[in-house]
C-alpha cells in the first residue's frame, strides 16, 4: 500500500509490513533512508494501520511503523513532497502549516532522538512562503527548493539555504 521495497539481490518485491500494517493509506510523494529507519512522507492519515499524519517511520529491524510524534504531535497538517536525513534530524518539507501541532511553515525538523518537532526559524522568520518541493542536507546546512519567494522572511526565489 503506497510503498515497498526492491531486493536488489534476489531481484523480488516486498511490502513494508504485513496484512493491515501493510504501507500507507494514500500516496507517497518522499523517500529518505538513514539505517534501519525508512521514512515516508506525503498525503496519508496511516502507517502501517495507525495515525501517522502525512509523514512516518518504517524500521526494516522490527517490521513495524511508527509516527514521528504523538497525539497532536503527530506529523503534519498537509501534504508531505520532501524529505531529508542528516544524523538524528529528519527535515521535513511541503505545503503544511503546522508540526507536531505548532506553527512550522512549509518545513520543519523532527528529532529522533527527543521524538520532537523543531521549526527552521522563528516568528516572522519561521519557514518559507510557500510550498517546498526538494530538501537536502550537508555540511549543517539545509538547502530548500520550491514555489517560495521568502524564506525567514527575506527574499529567496525558489531556492533557499538555512
Amino acid at each position: 500500500n503506497g510503498v515497498a521495497r526492491f531486493d536488489t539481490g534476489a531481484q523480488t518485491w516486498a511490502s513494508l509490513g504485513r496484512g493491515a500494517a501493510n504501507g500507507v493509506s494514500g500516496v507517497v510523494h518522499a523517500i529518505a533512508v538513514s539505517g534501519s529507519s525508512v521514512y515516508v512522507g506525503g498525503d496519508f492519515t496511516q502507517a502501517g494501520g495507525g495515525s501517522a499524519n502525512r509523514v512516518a517511520r518504517f524500521d526494516t529491524s522490527t517490521q513495524t511503523w511508527s509516527s514521528l510524534g504523538s497525539g497532536v504531535a503527530n506529523g503534519v497538517n498537509s501534504v508531505v513532497h520532501a524529505l531529508a536525513v542528516s544524523g538524528g534530524s529528519v527535515y521535513i518539507g511541503g505545503d503544511f502549516t503546522q508540526a507536531g501541532g505548532a506553527s512550522a511553515n512549509r518545513v520543519a525538523r523532527f528529532d529522533t532522538g527527543t521524538h520532537t518537532w523543531a521549526t527552521l526559524g522563528s516568528g516572522a522568520a519561521n519557514g518559507l512562503n510557500s510550498t517546498v518541493w526538494a530538501l537536502a542536507v550537508a555540511g549543517g546546512a539545509v538547502y530548500a527548493g520550491g514555489n517560495f519567494t521568502q524564506a525567514g522572511g527575506v527574499p529567496a526565489n525558489r531556492v533557499a539555504i538555512r
